[in-house]
């Protein structure tokens, strides 16, 4: 299944069916534009890698974890250079 198609089931015949639905262009909230062109707008990346970091390495210390599995992940949210 691709990501534009989403699997919805009617309850009264209990039969499953396949439906397209369309990528979103363009999202506005009480006049704000969030996305646009399919891309998300005012977007922190950085901010957003801080935060999971963070949460990460919470996670990771409370569950007893050893913080060498934190290289896997460090790995995971370099950015592609290749984007």
């Amino acid at each position: 299944m691709t990501e534009n198609h989403s699997i919805v089931q009617v309850k009264s015949t209990k039969r499953i069916s396949l439906h397209q639905i369309p990528p979103v262009d363009t999202v506005l909230v009480a006049g704000k534009t969030l996305k646009q062109g399919g891309r998300l707008l005012h977007i922190d990346l950085e901010q957003i890698r801080a935060q999971t970091t963070a949460s990460r390495d919470y996670l990771m210390e409370a569950s007893g974890f050893s913080k060498t599995f934190n290289v896997l992940s460090d790995l995971l949210l370099q950015p592609d250079i290749n984007s």
